[in-house]
């Protein structure tokens, strides 16, 4: 959305009654601004464009359905009514309902259905929703989960795109998911290299710099439970994840042949191109998706070695566009590198 249009958004009843009952809950201006309406305006703008390119040559996606697991305060939730014929979404935990819930009956958004369930019931009950042509939406969420949740939720997710005994024509959209290889954190710890650390060097680092962003509230869950309370609380703030985690989860399936749209960020900060120097240096042969720091890509089984090709060929396309790309970018670096020497 443009700047008028988000000034238009602010102006709806909907919006401002949404907002009131956001500062009801203690909100603050940033976390109101969030959660009302800049992650739904950030997914309209950078992501869904990318999206349709994906899903419109076989089934347009206002035809589709859309599964999501862990949708939290139902900010991109809402973004996907706009988007898809419906909804069905998942999430854990008491407030987070309630927001939706909230979001659902102030906008009326008819074609959005919200279960709330422990943990271990949402994955299961999420194929269950899903039909074909469907997608399983996973935005800002595998972060959040611990490793054996993770692999557990992919590998069902896995399962259920199988060509021959799952659902036809199923995706998956991983969105602005953190990469646990980059050296910039701007999620968790706004720290370089901290969410690289071992739990126990990390603990120890917070101590000397106990102004770290969350460093309070992790070195308060050592003190009240010690060092799995430590790691827990950790690993649900957000580590990030790697492809590693998805060639586990998919049985060492080839990730350039499943990856239906890796392109969807490009190397643009400094960060992002010195990563991708070196996944492409080193001939690491992922797509160049899992060299971006915010990582958001789709999924989508190959059906056959035909479709396999493809896929690979195409993630081949974009690797080389990459590479032009960082070289040209690391020129620039070398020059601001020699400035700053």
């Amino acid at each position: 959305m443009a700047d008028g249009q988000i000034e238009s958004l602010l102006g709806q009843p909907s919006t401002a009654i949404y907002i009131e009952k956001l500062r009801d809950r203690g909100y603050g201006e940033a976390g109101i601004t969030n959660v009302a309406y800049a992650r739904r305006d950030r997914f309209h703008r950078e992501f869904r464009p990318h999206i349709e390119r994906a899903l419109s040559d076989e089934m347009a996606p206002r035809d589709r359905k859309v599964v999501e697991i862990g949708c939290g305060a139902g900010s991109v939730t809402h973004a996907f009514t706009e988007m898809f014929a419906q909804v069905t979404a998942f999430e854990i935990n008491t407030s987070m309902v309630d927001l939706v819930r909230e979001r659902k009956d102030i906008y009326g958004l008819d074609t959005l259905v919200i279960h709330h369930l422990p943990p271990a019931e949402v994955v299961p009950a999420a194929i269950d929703a899903a039909e074909p042509g469907g997608v399983f939406m996973l935005y800002a969420v595998l972060e959040h989960m611990l490793e054996s949740e993770r692999f557990e939720t992919l590998s069902a997710l896995w399962k259920a795109m199988d060509p021959v005994s799952g659902i036809p024509d199923l995706h998956i959209y991983v969105g602005n998911t953190p990469n646990r290889l980059s050296w910039q954190d701007l999620h968790t710890h706004q720290t370089p290299f901290l969410i690289n650390l071992p739990h126990e060097t990390a603990r120890r680092y917070m101590e000397l710099n106990p102004d770290i962003n969350l460093a309070a509230h992790m070195l308060a869950a050592h003190r009240d439970g010690g060092d799995d309370s430590f790691a827990t609380t950790r690993a649900r703030r957000g580590l990030g994840i790697s492809f590693h985690d998805f060639e586990i989860a998919f049985d060492g399936a080839d990730l350039n042949e499943c990856i239906v749209l890796p392109d969807i960020a490009q190397p643009a900060q400094d960060y992002d191109v010195l990563l991708a120097a070196f996944f492409l240096n080193a001939g690491i042969d992922v797509p160049m998706c899992f060299a971006m720091r915010d990582m958001n890509f789709m999924i989508r089984r190959p059906q056959n070695a035909d479709d396999a090709a493809r896929t690979r060929a195409y993630n081949a396309q974009v690797r080389d566009r990459f590479a032009k790309t960082v070289a040209t970018r690391l020129e620039a670096i070398a020059r601001k590198i020699a400035q700053t020497g």
